[in-house]
């Protein structure tokens, strides 16, 4: 029940996230960065899952989870002067795949990314 709640909360937050983002500059789409104050997380690649955080403090430990469908994985990284780039080797997000990304600092920043479910054919289909 716990989990449920967790992850409920990590989608509204991330909508609320993904609703006020900015412009996706250096990003590789601009629905695929979210930002929370000055922190920002975004999608680099999709296979693996790759993100990069800026905006964070320096020197300051940031604790990523990524969620692809049923999926979950999560690493911390440092951010040594304010940004980071996490990978997460073994996991990635197909063209039908939606994925959410949250980044936590030890020192209270945050970050939340979504990348929305697309509308997807089924494969084959012309």
């Amino acid at each position: 029940m716990a989990a449920f709640f967790a992850l409920f909360f990590v989608v509204l937050f991330g909508f609320a996230a993904f609703s006020s983002s900015s412009s996706g500059e250096g990003m590789a789409s601009p629905t695929l960065r979210g930002t929370v104050g000055h922190a920002s997380i975004g999608f680099r690649s999709l296979h693996p899952i790759t993100l990069r955080g800026r905006g964070f403090h320096p020197g300051e430990r940031v604790r990523v989870t990524v969620h692809v469908g049923q999926k979950v994985a999560g690493k911390t990284v440092g951010a040594s002067h304010g940004t980071f780039t996490a990978t997460f080797g073994s996991l990635s997000a197909d063209r039908c795949s939606s994925a959410i990304a949250v980044a936590r600092g030890n020192e209270g920043s945050r970050a939340v990314v979504k990348r929305p479910l697309p509308e997807c054919a089924p494969a084959g289909t012309p």
